[in-house]
């Protein structure tokens, strides 16, 4: 089973959108099911310990992988499209991350 949000899917009906999503970036060890990442996630999140923060959220842009955009696959718009923007002056985000408690505030 894959999980879109439903805002994803009202700006999907938007032509020519260039789509961006926000993930979460979990690394598993091993090869695992879907399922069973998609279980950790959602024990992890539900006790506390991660996203603790919607700024631990990055940006997907969907409409850079191959099959979302008719030119995903150019260099030109892999460097120019608007669904790539740089990085905020000051914006950082965790490394990718998995089964770990949450930091705490900072």
């Amino acid at each position: 089973m894959i999980l879109i949000g439903h805002a994803l899917l009202e700006r999907a009906l938007v032509p020519d959108l260039l789509l961006t999503a926000k993930c979460l970036a979990w690394l598993e060890p091993g090869s695992p099911s879907d399922a069973s990442v998609t279980q950790r996630v959602a024990e992890a999140i539900a006790a506390g310990e991660q996203l603790c923060d919607p700024q631990e959220l990055r940006p997907l842009p969907l409409s850079g992988l191959p099959g979302w955009h008719a030119d995903a696959g150019e260099t030109r718009f892999l460097r120019e499209g608007e669904c790539f923007r740089p990085l905020r002056a000051g914006r950082r985000y965790p490394q990718p991350t998995g089964p770990a408690p949450c930091a705490g505030p900072a």
